[in-house]
């Protein structure tokens, strides 16, 4: 049995790894003390596959189904949040309705689109990414609302943390570049004059205006002080449960290897050579 599982050990396909883990199992069964068996076990709990099993591919999609259902509830509450601002804007005075209520479609359009994904489960990078384009979008409302020095920068970098958080949330760079979009647009039809601009640089002063609401003192501070501790809340809340996941996964990679020292303490030696590699 020791011999058959070294001749398989020689492959390091799905099916090899399987003959080898099954003879090496027979060969414990036949003798406990068997230190060659022993390390055959420990060798193939310990050190991954060169190609991932099927098996443990679906099993880590449905994990990451389940935990991106968990952050896509966070994002569709953050999103949410975005109209918690149309009546300070009211407050304040709005000079042009019709870009107000852009801004409010715009924002439940992007919110059922998420509410959809999250409800079909769906992980693939056309449905992200036309998630990332709605939320590009909305930024781009909010940019034209308070111009691209305020709130806007941060909102970008807010949303893509959330993207990046999770490991099948599509590439970061496209994902990086669509979201900016909702930046760079809004500052680029300034530039060339087709939106009226939002600052201007007067005798040293950075002056910031905006065509669709006014700068009034009470609500305008209130926004910005609770667009901020929001902001921070979302990346906070999204940290840990990024540091937390990892945590888990690293505690449970230990309590399989501890688990499997005690069940073949024969190979604690082979055991702790096969631990020290990346897993």
């Amino acid at each position: 049995h020791i011999e058959t599982a070294r001749a398989a050990l020689r492959g390091d396909d799905e099916q090899a790894r399987r003959v080898a883990m099954r003879e090496a199992g027979r060969a414990l069964a036949l003798d406990p003390e068997s230190s060659d068996a022993a390390q055959i076990v420990s060798q193939l709990m310990l050190t991954p596959p060169a190609e991932t099993p099927r098996e443990v591919h679906d099993r880590m999609l449905e994990q990451d189904v389940a935990s991106g259902r968990q952050q896509g509830w966070w994002s569709l509450t953050s999103l949410l949040a975005y109209l918690a601002f149309v009546p300070l804007m009211f407050w304040a005075g709005v000079k042009q309705p019709g870009v107000v209520v852009g801004y409010v479609v715009t924002v439940l359009a992007s919110s059922l689109l998420l509410w959809d994904t999250i409800r079909r489960g769906s992980l693939s990078p056309r449905i992200l990414y036309a998630n990332a384009f709605a939320n590009a979008v909305v930024i781009g409302w909010t940019t034209v609302i308070v111009g691209p020095w305020v709130m806007a920068p941060s909102l970008v970098l807010t949303t893509l943390v959330g993207y990046a958080a999770h490991p099948r949330m599509g590439d970061v760079r496209v994902m990086a570049a669509i979201l900016s979009l909702g930046l760079a647009v809004p500052w680029t039809l300034e530039a060339v004059g087709v939106i009226p601009a939002s600052y201007q640089f007067v005798d040293g002063h950075l002056i910031l205006t905006s065509a669709v609401i006014e700068w009034r003192e009470a609500p305008v501070f209130i926004a910005f002080v609770t667009s901020m501790v929001a902001l921070l809340a979302v990346v906070a809340v999204l940290s840990r449960l990024l540091a937390l996941r990892q945590r888990q996964t690293a505690l449970l990679v230990e309590t399989q290897a501890w688990q499997l020292r005690q069940l073949v303490p024969e190979a604690d030696a082979g055991a702790s050579g096969s631990a020290s590699r990346p897993l």
